[in-house]
């Protein structure tokens, strides 16, 4: 991404993740990061965007929901 890309905090209704978001033009990004052992669920702004896991190579689709594992984390790449 470009330094002048737009960056942001997404509230995804839970306190422990953490979701950063990142666009420029159309690209965009997510961080998503469950600082909790234990697993959680966020729930995201999405309507069935496809997003590449940029670590696993997989593509998901997210819904308005999205679980997190105990201290995992993601970032996608909308494909």
């Amino acid at each position: 991404f470009m330094a002048n890309a737009d960056s942001y905090t997404v509230d995804g209704g839970n306190n422990s993740v953490l979701i950063i978001g990142r666009e420029y033009g159309d690209e965009k990004m997510l961080g998503i990061f469950n600082f909790s052992g234990e697993d959680q669920k966020v729930y995201l702004h999405e309507e069935n965007d496809e997003y590449v896991n940029m670590l696993k190579k997989e593509t998901i689709t997210c819904t308005k929901k999205l679980f997190v594992k105990g201290n995992d984390f993601f970032w996608l790449k909308r494909a």
